[in-house]
């Protein structure tokens, strides 16, 4: 799965002009329930967690695709992060992405643009 985060800390501006810039971030799924998908911060995405913060302001609302031989299909939207608490899981004091990211299912997402009830 690969997160198009908009990097909040590359905007380029000049004058009244704003240049956004999409920073692909390569994850693996941890688990996918009824509602949601999960990301943990273990395994494969800790190099991903970690460099995060260096590259974008924030992950709200960012689209995730699945790729795959006939391209990229929207899969689902960030919906919320999680910090774990304690000094064993911490990777570093200024992570806010130190624990899971959670995603809401794409297929909520109706043509009109309205959203659906599972």
């Amino acid at each position: 799965m690969a997160l198009m985060g908009f990097s909040g800390k590359r905007i380029v501006k000049e004058g009244m002009l704003c240049t956004f810039r999409t920073q692909v971030l390569p994850l693996k799924i941890s688990g996918i329930g009824h509602k949601q998908i999960y990301i943990l911060n273990e395994g494969e995405n800790v190099e991903v967690f970690n460099d995060i913060k260096s590259y974008l302001g924030g992950l709200s609302g960012c689209p995730a695709y699945k790729l795959g031989a006939n391209g990229a299909s929207l899969v689902g939207f960030v919906k919320s992060g999680f910090k774990q608490s304690g000094e064993e899981n911490k990777i570093s004091d200024d992570s806010v992405f130190s624990g899971s990211l959670s995603l809401t299912h794409a297929c909520f997402l109706q043509r009109d643009g309205t959203l659906t009830r599972p």
